[in-house]
């Protein structure tokens, strides 16, 4: 079965991204200003982006954590060039050197991704309205990619914080191979300095 046989699944899903994303969110949960999204074009995908956690209430509940995004902050860049790199840095004991630590710039994420293993360094394709990232043995990943137009946040439950969005953001969503399945969610923040 192709990895993007069924991709028509997930896309209808994408009208109603926030209500995915946030599970409750359409049944009466609090919301200030929910923020309208659009799929990403491949140029709001290039980038430098940081990692935004989504609480793990608000993934599929199957999918409690996931082997890429173990680190406590997690950098991704999307290259103009079709290069896909995910840069974790660990956990440090400390409030401040954690805070330093998870501030890096473009220029700082770039020197950490220029020290990844080729198996840490993928490739990124758009077809059907998905990114689809390829790992060096050809094993693939699928994503869907929405981009925040307005800022907003949405609070699911008293328990959980509110998860705010800004203007700019990338919604990704990781898809099984047949692109029918929501695996995992996180939001991108795009590095700007």
């Amino acid at each position: 079965m192709a990895p993007f046989q069924m991709t028509k699944k997930l896309r209808a899903c994408l009208p109603l991204l926030i209500a995915c994303l946030l599970p409750g969110a359409a049944a009466g949960a609090t919301a200030t200003a929910p923020p309208q999204v659009h799929p990403s074009t491949e140029k709001e995908f290039v980038g430098t982006w940081k990692s935004i956690p989504v609480p793990l209430n608000q993934q599929p509940a199957e999918s409690q954590s996931h082997p890429f995004l173990q680190g406590t902050c997690n950098y991704f860049m999307h290259g103009a060039d079709g290069v896909w790199a995910l840069v974790v840095i660990e956990s440090y004991p400390g409030a401040e050197e954690k805070a330093r630590r998870c501030n890096l710039t473009v220029k700082e994420v770039a020197a950490q991704a220029a020290l990844l293993p080729d198996s840490m360094r993928l490739h990124w394709e758009r077809k059907d309205g998905l990114f689809r990232m390829v790992g060096s043995g050809g094993t693939g990943f699928l994503w869907s990619s929405q981009t925040v137009e307005s800022d907003g946040s949405i609070s699911v439950d008293p328990q959980s914080p509110a998860l705010t969005l800004k203007r700019g953001d990338l919604i990704m969503q990781m898809a099984d191979r047949t692109a029918s399945k929501v695996l995992w969610r996180m939001v991108l923040r795009k590095v700007t300095r």
